[in-house]
């Protein structure tokens, strides 16, 4: 009874793969049709054996012929079996893709000697009429083929096991020999058929792990996720050392603005479709993945290449319930030179050749340039000083004042940040600050800023100066992250100062291209008593409908109005034309970036409210701040 048991808890196990396989299909899809092909081939095996054992009790009557016929089956598909896990150890690396023919070959001879020559001869088996089994002469040909697919197996391992890492070559390692261990030691043990409990387990261990432990694939998507596009490219550039291969990133526009319109599961829906489209067009000879968000990836020999479409299929709108919208795309394609080069180091030029044309909406392509190679090497920079930069304090608060143009009088100052750094000195805010935004780890310097600001806040009251407002910018990706902005408020109301002592600055192309959810913020924060400036208004594409509807409290504009580069001479027009604007809605104005005398003649005679600028002072760190505040302290002291 063991015999029977042993296959029958097989089968159970085997059932449970299938439902693990079931709630878990997005997968890619040669590698689910081969485990589909390993559980139904173990499962021919178990129930061939419960069949089998039925027959030898009188439970089940057939035929003798059909029961060659079945025997001869069975052992086809035993013989097929090693063969088919060699082909998913493959096919999961992306690896030996012109050996494949070759690596057929035990399996190839085995079952045509059985199907072709044991017939004849009986060289391998044979079933007495009482349907007894015996085994041939060369018998040990059917051992042989699963030794011969062990070594080629484990030579695999050991050839590519930095591409597949530590933990998965030792899951492979350890499932293999199970198997195949479980298979060739049965003669000992002809009482328990501990060949297919062990092939059962060693399958089960294999979908459980890869599909539910192994992190190389998108569970959104079904196609490589990071880690795996780093492998399968990786091997097959190895493999193919002769051809020329490019990398592209690609990515949806606006994405985040479909997620907010039309639900995440819309946006979903629209990532699912583009992965599709991937697979179809790219899968037959190149890589795909999915590297977070709406950002994916590939990699294609150069001559399979062709100009790709700069907007997302008709097909996939559709199933997305975007129906008769346009949903456009835009790559940076990196040629491989170097296939010594990281994948990750590709990936990143490939998406600066990206970001590059980010803004620009007449163009979806652009293709990465070596003048490009020094700027991939500062954001590397940035990246890996960026941590200990904060923890280390490199991060400095600098202070510009803003002055009350008619009185020449301190108003307000400016919150800057600056980064001096022990090797570099001084790096410039325009390459790390958009960065931080686009990496997220600007919400972290902004507490840092604030809490700087609101520290010296307090100390120069303690002093007793006679401070003023001090305005902090605010990035326009943190807005809609509650839990900082609830950790910003914590920052104001724990140091203890009075909501009018901070000013938030957010720039014009933020209100532009905000959501509901930045505009509800910035209206609680302005209920609070904290005003708000929008920076740098006019330079970006608002409209006065949209203006009128703005929570804004202080208007700031550049000085770039009044630059040289003006052939219609409409620049100093069009900010006097503003400035009786905001004077109309009783709305204070702010002009920086004054450089010169005449410029700052120019504002008085127009009536401009407050000016900031080189001409009157350039930012400082708050020692020299502070004694600027002292001073004016002592002059009105004087004065009284």
């Amino acid at each position: 009874m063991l015999d029977i048991t042993f296959d029958i808890t097989a089968l159970f196990i085997l059932l449970l793969g299938a439902i693990c396989l079931f709630f878990r299909r997005k997968m890619d899809k040669k590698i689910l049709q081969l485990l589909v092909f390993l559980l139904l081939a173990e499962i021919v095996f178990c129930l061939y054996s419960i069949f089998s054992y039925g027959i030898r009790i009188g439970l089940f009557r057939i035929d003798f012929y059909a029961e060659t016929l079945l025997l001869y089956f069975y052992i086809m598909v035993l013989s097929a079996y090693p063969y088919l896990m060699y082909r998913f150890l493959s096919v999961y690396t992306r690896h030996e893709r012109e050996k494949r023919k070759r690596y057929s070959i035990p399996a190839v001879v085995t079952i045509l000697l059985i199907v072709l020559v044991n017939p004849v001869s009986g060289i391998l088996f044979r079933i007495s009429s009482d349907g007894t089994i015996h085994a041939g002469e060369f018998y040990f040909l059917l051992k042989l083929n699963w030794v011969c697919y062990l070594v080629i197996c484990l030579a695999f391992l050991l050839k590519n096991h930095k591409i597949l890492g530590r933990g998965h070559s030792m899951v492979f390692l350890f499932l293999i020999l199970l198997g195949d261990a479980s298979f060739l030691l049965q003669p000992l043990f002809p009482v328990y058929k501990i060949a297919n409990l062990g092939i059962a387990f060693s399958l089960i261990i294999l979908i459980i792990y890869f599909y539910y432990v192994d992190d190389t694939l998108d569970g959104l998507t079904g196609i490589s996720g990071k880690d795996g596009f780093y492998r399968d490219t990786a091997a097959m550039l190895a493999e193919d050392t002769q051809r020329e291969y490019v990398l592209v990133r690609s990515d949806i526009r606006h994405l985040r603005e479909i997620n907010e319109k039309y639900g995440f599961e819309t946006g979903n829906r629209l990532l699912i479709g583009f992965a599709e489209e991937m697979r179809e067009h790219i899968s037959a000879f190149g890589t795909m993945g999915r590297l977070s968000g709406d950002n994916f990836v590939s990699c294609l020999p150069r001559d399979c290449f062709k100009e790709i479409s700069p907007t997302v299929s008709v097909k996939t709108t559709v199933k997305a319930g975007l129906e008769f919208q346009q949903i456009n795309l835009y790559y940076g394609v990196y040629p491989i030179r170097d296939k010594t080069m990281s994948i990750d180091m590709m990936c990143d030029r490939a998406e600066y050749a990206m970001n590059s044309i980010k803004e620009n909406y007449l163009q979806h392509l652009s293709f990465f340039e070596e003048g490009m190679e020094e700027n991939i090497s500062e954001v590397r920079f940035v990246e890996d000083n960026m941590f200990t930069a904060l923890r280390e304090r490199q991060f400095q608060v600098y202070y510009q004042p803003i002055y009350q143009l008619e009185t020449q009088k301190i108003a307000s100052a400016e919150a800057l940040i600056r980064w001096n750094h022990p090797e570099k000195g001084m790096i410039s805010p325009g390459k790390f600050i958009p960065l931080f935004e686009k990496n997220g780890f600007i919400g972290q310097l902004e507490e840092y800023v604030f809490k700087q600001v609101c520290y010296d806040l307090n100390e120069w009251r303690r002093r007793g100066l006679h401070f003023v407002p001090v305005s902090i910018n605010l990035s326009r990706v943190e807005f809609d992250d509650n839990e900082h902005m609830k950790r910003m408020s914590g920052i104001l109301q724990k140091s203890g100062l009075p909501n009018q002592c901070i000013h938030v600055e957010v720039t014009e192309s933020a209100f532009t291209q905000g959501t509901e959810q930045l505009l509800y913020v910035l209206e609680k924060i302005r209920c609070g008593g904290t005003k708000i400036l929008m920076d740098d208004f006019g330079s970006g594409y608002s409209s006065l409908n949209m203006f009128k509807n703005m929570p804004v409290d202080i208007l700031k504009i550049d000085m770039r109005f009044l630059e040289k580069d003006d052939p219609y001479k409409r620049g100093r027009d069009i900010l006097y034309h503003i400035i009786l604007m905001a004077q109309s809605l009783k709305i204070p104005i702010i002009v920086e970036g004054v450089e010169t005398q005449e410029q700052a003649d120019f504002l008085m005679r127009q009536r401009c409210d407050q000016v900031q600028g080189y001409l009157f002072a350039r930012p400082m760190c708050e020692k020299d701040y502070a004694e600027m505040l002292m001073k004016e302290d002592l002059m009105r002291e004087k004065v009284k």
